[in-house]
């Protein structure tokens, strides 16, 4: 088992797996995500449990449960925030600028988890939000961006579901994987499924192949082998 505990609780991730989560979705510094995904790049970026604390004690206030005296964990929310956060340093931004562009956020859309709730966007080292048909610098106190500036805007993309109250539900950080807080207290499985990806690893791992595993859960091989590919770049960036 080379991911760390999950699932104290339903949707509540350790630290410790949470900076693992972050470390495998996150891509180097100005190196787009869908591009970097695509080409399988071994580049990560390294936040860990340590950055982390680094967050929280500089001003990211997280919902941290204390569940033993060695062990904090967070909420699936605050997981996806985490993400949200780490992507935009990848970008140029600052702690500081991310932590003010967030409350300029909240203030705008009303949500008090906006990098959870609101499409983002980021060009350079600013980000932007949409807000009443116009792109938003939330950045620069509310600029708007230029018409001509949208097509060098990079969407921040989450791979997120929303339920009807516009909450996100569902994390998908990879293809035909999603992380539900409800199933397998969160843990990621193979999309609609409650087929865990490090049980097939571990399968695998044990000799059984993509095909033999496709036959036992009847399911396609294609999935198997994206549940491979994700454990894989979770051991990757352990």
């Amino acid at each position: 088992m080379h991911s760390p505990e999950v699932g104290y609780f339903n949707g509540t991730y350790t630290i410790q797996a949470a900076a693992l989560y972050l470390r495998a979705t996150t891509p180097p510094r100005d190196q787009p995500l869908h591009i970097w995904e695509r080409q399988a790049s071994p580049g990560y970026v390294r936040p860990s449990a340590r950055s982390i604390a680094a967050w929280i004690r500089f001003g990211l206030d997280l919902d941290v449960l204390q569940v033993s005296r060695l062990t904090r964990a967070v909420t699936f929310q605050d997981l996806i925030r985490m993400r949200m956060v780490a992507l935009l340093r990848t970008r140029g931004m600052s702690l500081d600028e991310i932590l003010t562009a967030e409350a300029y956020a909240r203030t705008v859309t009303g949500s008090h988890n906006p990098f959870v709730t609101e499409p983002l966007w980021t060009s350079g080292s600013d980000a932007f939000l949409r807000f009443r048909d116009k792109i938003l610098s939330i950045s620069r106190a509310g600029q708007y961006a230029l018409d001509f500036l949208n097509e060098y805007l990079e969407p921040v993309h989450h791979g997120l579901q929303f339920g009807p109250e516009h909450s996100a539900e569902i994390w998908r950080p990879y293809q035909a994987i999603a992380l539900d807080p409800t199933i397998a207290f969160g843990a990621p499985c193979i999309e609609s499924t409650r087929i865990q990806t490090e049980s097939i690893w571990s399968l695998h791992k044990a000799g059984d192949s993509p095909e033999y595993l496709s036959n036992a859960y009847g399911i396609d091989v294609s999935r198997i082998r994206a549940a491979l590919n994700w454990e894989q770049r979770l051991a990757n960036a352990a």
